[in-house]
């Protein structure tokens, strides 16, 4: 049996005026084969990628195997939020209730961001997760963005 062979795969983002903080966000990848990975964590930043897409990439020139995102070559049936925490006292109770719901969150700092990275899995019911996420955006809880929605 061979082991899953786990890399980084980099991906350049446009900084507008401070935002994101970072000018290239790393996910986890499961090696496939022939330049294909797949997926194993939700992004904060980059627009268009969820939890479980197979994506292709190129080698860094002069590095020792790490990796450019080239394009997404299957999209998985996952949707990708990015959450700025406003009130940080609530965070454990707004990634519990997501959790609830079927959700998949993953906690990290950026600065003086706080934030959640949210992925949606097919069984969940999307309506009731995003009428959630409004109903807290609207109370100045939290900022949210639909990162990948299908």
């Amino acid at each position: 049996m061979t082991a899953e062979v786990f890399e980084k795969v980099f991906f350049p983002l446009e900084v507008d005026d401070g935002y994101p903080p970072v000018g290239v966000e790393s996910l986890n990848a499961k090696k496939l084969g022939n330049g294909k990975f797949q997926l194993d964590n939700t992004p904060f930043f980059i627009e268009g990628i969820s939890l479980g897409d197979v994506v292709s990439v190129d080698l860094i020139p002069d590095s020792d195997e790490r990796y450019w995102f080239d394009e997404v070559l299957v999209q998985s049936t996952n949707q990708s939020l990015s959450i700025i925490l406003i009130d940080i006292k609530r965070s454990d109770e707004i990634a519990q209730k997501l959790k609830t719901f079927g959700c998949y969150c993953e906690y990290g700092e950026f600065g003086n961001l706080k934030m959640l990275a949210v992925s949606v899995p097919e069984s969940c019911n999307y309506d009731d997760v995003f009428e959630y996420l409004e109903k807290l955006e609207n109370a100045d809880v939290l900022s949210f963005a639909e990162l990948a929605i299908g």
